[in-house]
């Protein structure tokens, strides 16, 4: 107990933050499960269209956060980790040992295997 008396400011925020994702997330199961029982005793709709209204409502807060994250993608920083250029070493490397597929043409130039055209046609 003397613990949790110790937290620091980033500590705080975290657990509180936690805290309120809880609360939200047991909200909106506590919404479906009242939506979910008003749908399923209700008589007014087929069997077809409690089975889609169902299936919106367990998918509109996705598709609400897919769209909200989507219009405010611009505004989010990103953040791009440096990362090993590997093609440029590849190519560096093919360039170092000689063994690229420019030496490989000029081989096939210089021993007259270039297609046609190249003995005088």
């Amino acid at each position: 107990m003397n613990k949790l008396l110790e937290l620091n400011m980033d500590e705080f925020i975290i657990l509180l933050v936690l805290i309120v994702l809880g609360v939200i997330i047991l909200w909106t199961v506590y919404g479906y499960v009242v939506v979910a029982k008003a749908i399923l005793t209700s008589h007014s709709y087929e069997w077809w269209q409690k089975f889609v209204i169902m299936i919106f409502t367990l998918l509109l807060p996705i598709i609400g956060a897919a769209f909200v994250f989507r219009v405010l993608s611009d505004e989010f920083e990103t953040v791009k980790r440096k990362r090993i250029p590997l093609i440029p070493f590849l190519l560096l490397a093919s360039d170092l040992s000689g063994s690229g597929f420019e030496s490989s043409n000029n081989h096939s130039e210089s021993s007259g295997m270039d297609g046609g055209g190249g003995n005088g046609d």
